[in-house]
């Protein structure tokens, strides 16, 4: 009888561990299926947004550079070497608030990222910090500079959804009058880590 109920508890503990495990597997970083070629380069940023957004969108730069010395995020210094630009503009067809624009090129049969643009939709109104009816520039900002790392949303928008992941920067949708994406979940770090 001890042998069975040890044999039934160990078989328990293992369903257990397994059924966990699967669960948390819905819920892993996501790639957009390519990544930088080389994680030691920085990524370098040109922008002609006013002073206050690029202060905003540096603290977005930092919370991804916090994570590990890989891949990091940094505005450009000179007229060379830019592997993208920050810009806002009003896109009145378009119903996305933020969106990275990625270049893309091949070496050795493997697709890499070549350049990563960010562009703001100013057909929405943007603040800094919670305000009601507006996005959160480091909020988005943040999330874009997630995607120019290479993550993909946690998941797609019409996959189930678990508990606690509208917390994660890397969620889909983004919400006015919040400040939450600012912050890196575990979630977040670890999607980074894995690709770098």
């Amino acid at each position: 009888m001890h042998k069975k109920n040890l044999f039934l508890v160990t078989i328990t503990g293992i369903l257990l561990f397994t059924s966990s495990f699967l669960i948390t597997q819905n819920v892993l970083a996501r790639s957009l299926g390519y990544t930088w070629y080389v994680a030691s380069t920085p990524i370098r940023y040109d922008t002609i947004l006013n002073p206050t957004w690029k202060t905003i969108i540096q603290k977005g730069m930092n919370t991804w550079n916090d994570v590990s010395t890989k891949k990091q995020f940094q505005f450009n210094s000179s007229s060379t070497n830019a592997t993208g630009d920050i810009s806002a503009s009003n896109r009145p067809a378009d119903t996305w608030i933020g969106k990275m624009f990625p270049t893309t090129g091949s070496f050795s049969g493997k697709t890499y990222m070549t350049r990563a643009d960010i562009i703001f939709n100013t057909k929405y109104e943007f603040a800094d910090g919670a305000v009601a009816g507006a996005y959160d520039i480091q909020s988005v900002a943040t999330h874009e500079l997630g995607h120019a790392l290479g993550i993909a949303h946690c998941h797609d928008a019409d996959s189930q959804h678990s508990s606690g992941d509208q917390d994660y920067t890397m969620y889909n949708y983004s919400f006015t009058n919040e400040t939450k994406a600012r912050s890196l979940t575990q979630y977040d770090k670890d999607a980074k880590n894995s690709l770098y």
